[in-house]
Parts: structure tokens; C-alpha cells; sequence
């Protein structure tokens, strides 16, 4: 079966939602588009950097994911990955740390 990109953009956000890196991997190899955004302007890194996935960070960026692009609210995944892994004033979880050091690897 083949399927749309509309179908195959939704289906590697419902995998990156979900944690299941397994599919993300095979959504990659049938060639998901990492570029494509949402309603709210986020990129599948995007998406998987709020969902405190790094290991799903690190596929995407592996598979040539730009951690730059900002989304409607003017937010890149480094900033998504703070605001969503703060669990208390300046504390942040292992999780949003290692995608916050991912992404700024990625800058350099």
C-alpha cells in the first residue's frame, strides 16, 4: 500500500507521540517528510522534542531533521525541549537535557 503524504505525516506524528521509535525509523526509511509543519507551525522535531523523546530526537536528526526552523509562536525545538521539560522553576528532566544537548551539537 502507498501512502499519502498527508497520511505518512500523520501517521510519524502519531509514532513520535507515542514514543515508538520503531515506526518513526521505518516512517523515516519510506521517507517522511521532516520539513512538513503543523497547525501550529512545528516540525516533527518539534513535536518530539515537547514529547521528551531523545531517542526519537536523535533519529529525526540523524535522518537530517534542522533543529533551526521556529514555529508560529516563534519557538525552535531547543526552546520546546526547555519549556517542556521544566517539572519545576529552573529544574529540568534528563530527558529535555540530553534533546537540549542534541539540538545545540547540532548547531555547531
Amino acid at each position: 500500500m502507498t501512502r499519502t503524504k498527508v497520511e505518512t505525516d500523520s501517521a510519524l506524528r502519531d509514532a513520535i507521540g507515542r514514543g515508538d521509535a520503531g515506526r518513526v525509523q521505518a516512517l523515516l526509511s519510506e521517507g517522511a517528510d521532516l520539513t512538513t509543519v503543523d497547525d501550529e507551525g512545528k516540525t516533527p522535531l518539534m513535536v518530539a522534542a515537547q514529547a521528551g523523546a531523545p531517542e526519537i530526537v536523535e533519529l529525526l536528526l540523524r535522518a537530517g531533521a534542522d533543529p533551526t526552523p521556529k514555529d508560529k509562536l516563534g519557538y525552535t525545538a531547543e526552546m520546546i525541549a526547555y519549556w517542556y521539560g521544566e517539572y519545576r522553576m529552573g529544574a529540568y528532566t534528563a530527558e529535555s537535557l540530553k534533546i537540549v544537548e542534541m539540538l545545540r551539537r547540532m548547531r555547531r
